[in-house]
């Protein structure tokens, strides 16, 4: 059997999440390369085309092609970066910002400690602690959300 000594290597091995990352950034920095590309074709034809209304159309077209798929490529990636830092704060990814991260929704119960853990808040001292609630367990928040005790009038009855 053959065994590896990782720290003699100099690299980390990649996993599954890493190179599927990579291949995704590739596929958007190859589309991109062709949008602009098919751009200096068009510019090209229409350089060439003498004059000539119908050469001067199809190289239009063709500008116009490629002017659409940089918009394309741009906005998607806009989209995807924004939904990755913004709307799921980096807790799912989908492999532009940050590697490919799945959801710990789709992880079987029980396989992430102290995601089944339920705190019950001691009110002995007239004090209800804010529960840390997220989507997805994390070892600390990244919400700006205040999770300090939060102080109850004494004598108030609370319904849970």
């Amino acid at each position: 059997m053959i065994q590896i000594d990782i720290n003699a290597l100099g690299f980390q091995i990649p996993n599954f999440s890493l190179v599927l990352t990579f291949v995704i950034k590739v596929f958007f920095v190859i589309a991109g390369i062709m949008a602009l590309f098919y751009l200096l074709l068009g510019a090209f034809a229409w350089i060439t085309s003498g004059g000539s209304k119908e050469g001067i159309d199809k190289a239009r077209l063709k500008i116009q092609s490629a002017v659409i798929g940089v918009i394309l490529v741009v906005v998607v990636l806009s989209i995807i970066v924004t939904l990755e830092q913004v709307v799921f704060r980096q807790q799912m990814c989908f492999g532009i910002s940050c590697p490919i991260v799945l959801p710990a929704l789709l992880h079987a119960p029980g396989s992430i400690p102290g995601a089944d853990e339920v705190n019950i808040p001691n009110t002995s001292q007239g004090v209800i602690p804010l529960p840390n609630i997220f989507l997805y367990p994390t070892d600390k928040p990244k919400s700006k959300i205040s999770t300090t005790p939060t102080p109850t009038p004494t004598g108030t009855k609370i319904r849970i």
